[in-house]
């Protein structure tokens, strides 16, 4: 994920839907989004590590579904100024790949924590 989007921004590189297709993609990537969001804290009540880390990697794809969908719509609908694209795409590639390294650290560590849990009641 980190490659595709350093090589986003080092070759100014950018995503391009034929006709109504950007419409379908925004669609899709809104819901997966939300859908998501959602279903994170949904199955965090339900304390099933599977299903956590299910729901932080389609979180992960809805993220980088939002980048993807942010460099179709600059190519469509901005001006072709490629300092704003490279800026654009700098911004939420830091994001996008920042926040899924926040998200495998914590579960690293959420894991440790219920093993060391589940240790200390078997003793």
């Amino acid at each position: 994920m980190a490659g595709m989007a350093v090589l986003m921004i080092r070759d100014n590189l950018h995503y391009e839907y034929p006709g109504y297709v950007i419409y379908l993609s925004a669609l899709y990537t809104f819901y997966s989004a939300i859908t998501a969001t959602i279903n994170i804290f949904r199955f965090k009540k339900l304390e099933s590590p599977v299903l956590s880390a299910s729901k932080a990697i389609s979180f992960t794809g809805a993220a980088m579904s939002v980048m993807a969908l942010q460099t179709a719509m600059i190519s469509r609908f901005g001006e072709n100024d490629a300092v704003f694209r490279q800026t654009a795409n700098t911004a939420t590639g830091t994001v996008v790949c920042a926040g899924s390294v926040i998200i495998a650290f914590y579960m690293i560590l959420r894991s440790t924590y219920n093993i060391k849990k589940i240790k200390k009641e078997k003793i």
